[in-house]
């Protein structure tokens, strides 16, 4: 009966729930799309590269949805996510600390036309 508990919260843990515990030596940046536009990649990399390097999403990112990008190692990135039109917002200098979750969330603006920036987004430590 223990056995089968203590298996189930291991199971649980293992399951890419918020509410488990985060990694105590790596980050976490929690990409949230709450606009009605697709996010199709997100670089991040040192902020001491030259290059944006390679897409962090396994897939596009569709509205209303959010990805966990797990493991980085502490220090400082510059991050970047491109829209489906091409477009792209980028934070520079970001500090990822250690056992930390950054949610970095994209929302509508006002005027939708596809001509103009298509999301405002705001990045918060949430834990």
């Amino acid at each position: 009966m223990f056995r089968r508990l203590f298996l189930v919260v291991v199971a649980l843990c293992l399951i890419d729930l918020s509410g488990c515990p985060v990694d105590p030596y790596t980050a976490t940046l929690r990409v949230k799309n709450i606009s009605s536009h697709y996010i199709v990649e997100v670089n991040i990399v040192s902020s001491t590269s030259t290059t944006w390097g390679t897409n962090w999403l396994p897939t596009t990112l569709a509205p209303n949805s959010y990805y966990n990008v797990r493991g980085l190692s502490p220090g400082w990135y510059d991050i970047r996510a491109v829209f489906f039109n091409g477009n792209w917002i980028a934070r520079y200098d970001v500090y990822f600390e250690a056992g930390i979750i950054k949610e970095w969330t994209f929302f509508d603006t006002k005027n939708l036309d596809l001509s103009d920036d298509l999301s405002v987004e705001k990045i918060d430590q949430i834990n």
